[in-house]
């Protein structure tokens, strides 16, 4: 701490993250207000004026100590201290000179940090030893963090709090807020509230908070000092505070315990009605209200707010919990169409040359992807590290974009499809969806996913074949894609003229002729059907079914707090489906067309044609993300780690980056690292980039890797057939 001038006016600072904002000021190191989308859950006055008068701490930070001195005085190492009474003949939240009467020095080291800072001398308020106080306040949405800390060059009485009171927005007030506390003893009180040091249960009496119960319908005033669980674990709350329309603000603590008190209608200009302290502190073990002396103290409470409105929390979870949007809702796909998919799905006979299914690229072995940076399409033989170049039929070039995971695509949420997403549901297309065939694309695919399964066969690299290798290819080489006798029709042709799969057509659509939309859809409903993958250790612990270990839990508290991973892996399956660059170096052949000749992959700008758009690629899920390397829309980094702290420092990572660190097959010729020595496409991307430098120790990657790894669940369920209908060899 930094000690500077001692300011003499008001300041004040707004702190800010996301839908979630605070006011905080430097007289008194108040919190003004906390608010959630201009909904306040702290009170506090609009009048900045009201607080040189204000009788209530409405917000302060207190002490020297928190909680009332019986008498105005304590003992110290066999010496007699007399206070100030300024509640009585009691000294309450510090004295009348106390910490929330003086001007703090401020400094604002984030958008949603401020750090405040004071000195106070020896003899201030009758107290001894020269102390250091400092109070951080942070914003991270949902949660509300304070940190505070006093240091002292002599043992002195030290024991901070907030003194926040807490609403949630209630226009019955106080009535209308439940209170549950994890104490089952509290401490009993002598007149005007001073502590006797005895300790008295909770059970059967109107002060058992032990399960939700309201607080408006207490018969006695609550003005108590309620001791916490010894055996709680740090990571659950400590109390939660629920609305009866089911919004609810749960806090954390270090401390022993917490004053808590309640205070209904306060007078106007107080921004609302009524509202709750709940005010973790040292325990006042005496009437004197020390428990212990101390050089050094430290107090650390979190809030957070839970809007189940707008966001998904199961009852009854932990601190473990995290705001996921609602829980996710799946296709149900019939099952005799399911099995049909799976068959369609690993056979070969898809693809032009009848030696590539769904599967080479795609394989569950493979976490659903096929294992490379930038794969082997057509004139590949093998499967994952081992597939390697045809020497009867070497492909042009490498495919220019990673395979992408297929899991939980059955979910309802998932409507953009490819890195770019260049196809996704669109209600305003006639089809309602919007694909790069335009208005050439065919009606009758039940969704986005049954559509984007079939463009794989009309691509060359791909599936398709090279130029006039097969009646396939030809066709796409003469632009005959979806049009009648085009490529799609010759290869639904190919499936119809194969028993077993006609006889189990006509058993789910009697009467209708096997069309390649119908070959799409059933595609889509096994997958749907196959990968749906949501009983990860993560989303038990989000059920409230079990707990993340240790180290998973410290990784997921940095991923949706510290490292802001969760900005866009958000949600159940940890993405926001948007759009984003990270600066990933770019490798590989690019994505050009034809008759294109550079190596650029401009990502999105390809599809909506807006300079904004360049290099930014969709939010891929994190679901089973240890089976799915390499990672980026090329596969540059094989390694989880590698690509973690490429989030870290995006523009020194795009800088050094070596190819070797992407796993790709042997292709003599290719030109792997050209986009890497043109310097302006460097900057190009570097300038694009929207992440902002992050720093986190090793012990926090690793922790991240944890949490990582929580989110797997390989939800294989009809597995790899052992033949399929065609007769054509399978990818085992």
């Amino acid at each position: 701490m930094v000690e500077v001038g001692k300011p003499s006016r008001f300041e004040t600072v707004i702190l800010t993250d996301g839908d979630m904002r605070a006011s905080v000021l430097n007289n008194g190191a108040y919190t003004q207000g906390w608010w959630y989308k201009d909904v306040w859950h702290i009170l506090g006055f609009d009048d900045l004026n009201k607080y040189f008068t204000d009788k209530t701490y409405l917000g302060a930070t207190v002490g020297r100590v928190a909680n009332r001195l019986g008498g105005a005085r304590f003992e110290l190492e066999g010496a007699c201290f007399e206070l100030n009474a300024n509640e009585s003949e009691n000294t309450l939240r510090g004295g009348a000179e106390g910490l929330s009467k003086q001007f703090w020095n401020l400094e604002q080291t984030a958008p949603n940090e401020v750090v405040m800072s004071y000195l106070s001398h020896d003899g201030e308020s009758d107290f001894p030893g020269n102390v250091r106080f400092e109070v951080s306040v942070t914003q991270r949405n949902p949660w509300s963090t304070y940190t505070l800390q006093g240091h002292s060059d002599r043992p002195t009485p030290i024991s901070l709090s907030q003194h926040n009171y807490y609403t949630l927005g209630s226009a019955k007030g106080v009535d209308a807020h439940d209170l549950e506390l994890a104490s089952e003893r509290y401490l009993e009180i002598e007149k005007q509230g001073v502590p006797s040091g005895g300790l008295c249960s909770t059970k059967d009496s109107e002060l058992d908070f032990s399960t939700p119960r309201s607080i408006g319908h207490v018969p006695m005033p609550i003005d108590h000092y309620f001791c916490f669980e010894q055996a709680l674990d740090p990571t659950d709350p400590v109390t939660k505070f629920t609305a009866s329309f089911a919004l609810f603000l749960a806090a954390y603590a270090d401390q022993p315990g917490a004053q808590v008190y309640s205070v209904a209608n306060m007078a106007k200009p107080l921004r609302g009605s009524s509202g709750s302290c709940i005010e973790p502190s040292g325990c006042p073990k005496n009437r004197t209200g020390m428990n212990s002396r101390s050089r050094s103290r430290k107090v650390a409470m979190r809030v957070r707010l839970f809007i189940p409105i707008i966001s998904f929390l199961i009852a009854g979870t932990s601190a473990n919990a995290q705001e996921l949007g609602p829980p996710p809702t799946f296709l149900e796909p019939d099952f005799d169409r399911v099995e049909l998919g799976q068959l369609l799905f690993y056979d070969p006979i898809l693809s032009g040359n009848k030696n590539i299914s769904c599967a080479t690229c795609h394989h569950p072995k493979l976490g659903t992807s096929d294992g490379l940076s930038l794969g082997i399409g057509e004139g590949g033989i093998g499967l994952g590290s081992e597939r390697r170049l045809d020497p009867e039929n070497s492909p042009e070039q490498r495919i220019p974009r990673n395979s992408p995971a297929l899991w939980n695509l059955g979910a309802t949420e998932f409507t953009t499809f490819f890195h770019d997403g260049r196809l996704e549901a669109d209600p305003t297309q006639p089809n309602g969806i919007r694909t790069p065939l335009g208005t050439h694309m065919r009606p009758g695919f039940q969704s986005a996913l049954a559509a984007q399964a079939m463009f794989p066969v009309l691509s060359p690299d791909e599936m398709a074949g090279h130029y006039s290798e097969n009646d396939v290819s030809k066709a796409v080489r003469l632009g005959l894609l979806t049009q009648q006798g085009g490529a799609w029709d010759l290869i639904a042709a190919r499936v119809a003229a194969i028993p077993e799969y006609k006889q189990r057509f006509d058993a789910i659509t009697p009467g209708s002729e096997i069309s390649f939309t119908a070959i799409a859809n059933v595609i889509a409903d096994f997958i749907a059907f196959e990968w749906r993958s949501d009983n990860s250790p993560f989303d038990r612990a989000m059920r409230g079914e079990s707990k993340l270990p240790e180290d998973a839990e410290f990784g997921m508290n940095l991923f949706y707090g510290k490292a802001g991973c969760s900005s866009c892996h958000a949600g159940w399956f940890q993405t926001d489906h948007k759009f984003h660059s990270i600066g990933l170096p770019q490798i590989g052949p690019g994505k050009a067309t034809r008759f294109e000749s550079h190596v650029r992959d401009d990502g999105r700008l390809r599809v909506t044609g807006r300079a904004e758009d360049a290099f930014t690629f969709r939010t891929p899920s994190l679901r089973n993300v240890m089976r799915t390397a390499p990672y980026g829309h090329n596969g540059a980094f094989a390694r989880l780690e590698d690509i973690v702290r490429h989030h870290l420092d995006p523009v020194t990572s795009l800088r050094n980056y070596n190819v070797e660190m992407a796993l790709l097959p042997d292709f003599p010729g290719s030109e792997d690292e050209t986009p890497l020595l043109e310097q302006q496409h460097l900057d190009a991307i570097a300038n694009s980039n929207s992440l902002s430098k992050t720093t986190l120790t090793d012990h926090e990657v690793d922790a991240l890797l944890s949490f990582l790894a929580s989110l797997e669940d390989p939800a294989q369920r009809l597995g790899v057939p052992a033949q399929v209908p065609s007769g054509l060899p399978v990818d085992q």
